[in-house]
């Protein structure tokens, strides 16, 4: 875990200056205060909007101008070789089809 100090406070009206513009605002927002190192912090939990429901996106930074981090490291992450490979099959057979179709010459006037 990694507990950062932002000084500056998230609304609804000025959310795409300070955040990632990915961040949903939400009412009210699912909050606790954790001590870490004698400290007492405001733990905050941002949904993250998405065009595909279900997917999983992985972010290398909250905030913008946060520091990243490899998100390929993050510990649990699925590897995306076998996705990978899947791709990479599934485009070399798509190549393959289209290579052994049969070609159509059409006659272009050039007027």
């Amino acid at each position: 875990n990694r507990i950062i100090n932002y000084n500056f406070e998230i609304t609804e009206d000025d959310n795409s200056t300070n955040t990632n513009s990915n961040i949903e605002i939400i009412d009210p927002f699912d909050w606790e205060i954790v001590t870490y190192n004698n400290k007492r912090y405001i733990c905050l939990n941002i949904i993250k909007k998405s065009d595909i429901p279900g997917c999983v996106h992985w972010w290398d930074a909250v905030f913008v101008n946060d520091i990243t981090i490899d998100v390929k490291s993050i510990k649990g992450r699925s590897n995306n070789n076998d996705n990978n490979n899947v791709w990479n099959e599934a485009h070399r057979l798509f190549k393959e089809k289209i290579a052994n179709e049969n070609k159509i010459n059409l006659d272009i006037d050039n007027e």
